[in-house]
């Protein structure tokens, strides 16, 4: 078993060839895109202020579409002016965390060892878990 990251932008499909896992945890929605759209196993972690977003290959695909719009603008993982006040957040800490324990958990079971999958979730260091917003399911044709 070899790990081996990407340390350059990701732009093109070939880039994740080779690749039985990924995890991207970038603030570019083509970057991620990329990845929802051409990985088997994948794993998006986000985080901003105190919390993180982890979407995996398991989500519902309408929730990440939703939940990844193209046209979101690059951001810092801390509030803006979080640093300047000596109030550094971290989010960014608690998203590595729960990558490092997912990231686990799939190479065990790839390997044919004992798992416990770590779910997506959205959470909070302030104010927990967060539920992700209801996504309506669409039904091609229909009247609703």
């Amino acid at each position: 078993m070899t790990i081996k990251p990407i340390g350059e932008k990701l732009l093109r499909v070939s880039q994740l060839d080779g690749y039985d896992v990924v995890v991207v945890a970038v603030d570019r929605p083509v970057a991620r895109v990329l990845v929802h759209n051409n990985s088997e196993r994948w794993l998006d972690l986000r985080c901003g202020g105190d919390g993180m977003i982890a979407l995996d290959y398991q989500s519902d695909s309408n929730l990440v579409e939703t939940m990844t719009p193209l046209d979101q603008a690059p951001a810092s993982c801390q509030i803006p002016g979080s640093i300047k006040a000596g109030n550094v957040q971290m989010g960014y800490a608690l998203a590595a965390a729960h990558g490092a324990q997912w990231l686990v958990q799939n190479l065990r079971e790839l390997s044919g060892l004992p798992f416990r999958p770590t779910p997506a979730r959205m959470y909070s260091l302030t104010f927990g878990e967060l539920e992700f917003p209801e996504v309506p399911e669409l039904i091609a044709g229909g009247d609703e």
